[in-house]
């Protein structure tokens, strides 16, 4: 291991603080607290590790509109784009 954190090494050391703190819940209503808890923190994580599409749309080309959309997307992105193109017709 280089000394870096990742995802799984994350993970898994979230999965053990929450197993730990399981132990020692006094009752199951405490569990559950603790489960609701550990399903939230799932969410964020997902939501961390995994960028969501901030952007959804359909183009049509050529339209000049568009084209200035499509630039200003490009700008925005911060790590990648993910394009699907069934014909790329733009001059």
């Amino acid at each position: 291991m280089d000394g870096r954190f990742n995802e799984e090494n994350i993970q898994a050391t979230t999965t053990f603080a929450f197993k730990l703190a399981e132990e020692r819940m006094k009752d199951e209503d405490d569990k559950k607290i603790l489960q609701e808890l550990r399903n939230i923190v799932g969410i964020i994580e997902k939501n961390f590790y995994r960028s969501q599409p901030r952007f959804q749309e359909a183009m049509f080309f050529p339209n000049m509109d568009n084209i200035v959309k499509l630039q200003k997307y490009i700008g925005m992105a911060k790590k990648s784009i993910d394009l699907a193109i069934f014909s790329f017709t733009n001059d």
